[in-house]
């Protein structure tokens, strides 16, 4: 009779917890690991915060930017060479000043505003995006900085492209931010991909 019992209660048991396998697998079928959430997270956030450096200089070529662009590396480098059109705030300066000076410019303008400072792998540009943030001010980030940008537009640039620009005329010297020069010719496609998933 003991023997019985014991056998009963372990088909019991067994039961139960074959049951609850697969109810749990049932539940979770279809459910992202978390490693496919924070994949998903990181290109939900990639896309939302970052801005080509192509479609910056093409938005340039047609003599306008849909972005308020704003250098944050020290004004001296800044005056030595900057992207045409971007303003700088000094993120060498007092934290407090720099969060006020991205508050008025949010005040005074209706489009987003985009950052970049020295390089791609610059931690500057993601931290005054990050202090901004922790302050409800939201911006995007280029995803090359100024060297990148002089130096080596080839790197960011389509291969059919070379010679269609001069890298000169997409930068300024001095503490005035400066005018795009339209250049239409230079609006070549480069990216094969059109639409929503353009490059």
């Amino acid at each position: 009779m003991k023997s019985q019992t014991t056998t009963i209660i372990t088909s019991c048991i067994i039961s139960v917890a074959l049951t609850l396998g697969i109810l749990f697998t049932i539940h979770h079928m279809g459910q992202p690991t978390v490693e496919e959430k924070q994949i998903a997270s990181y290109y939900a956030n990639s896309v939302a915060t970052l801005k080509s450096p192509h479609s910056l200089r093409r938005e340039m070529d047609r003599g306008y930017h849909d972005f308020v662009v704003v250098d944050t590396r020290a004004q001296s480098d800044y005056e030595n060479g900057h992207i045409t059109g971007a303003i700088n705030i000094d993120s060498d300066q007092d934290i407090d000043l720099v969060v006020q000076a991205f508050q008025e410019l949010v005040k005074s303008t209706d489009k987003p505003i985009l950052i970049y400072c020295y390089s791609a792998s610059c931690m500057n540009g993601r931290k005054v995006g990050n202090l901004l943030a922790q302050n409800g001010i939201y911006v995007h980030e280029l995803t090359i900085g100024y060297n990148e940008w002089e130096f080596h537009p080839e790197t960011w640039n389509y291969p059919q492209e070379a010679g269609t620009y001069d890298i000169d005329d997409y930068i300024s010297r001095g503490s005035a931010p400066g005018e795009p020069i339209t250049n239409l010719e230079s609006l070549s496609d480069g990216c094969g991909v059109e639409g929503e998933l353009s490059c």
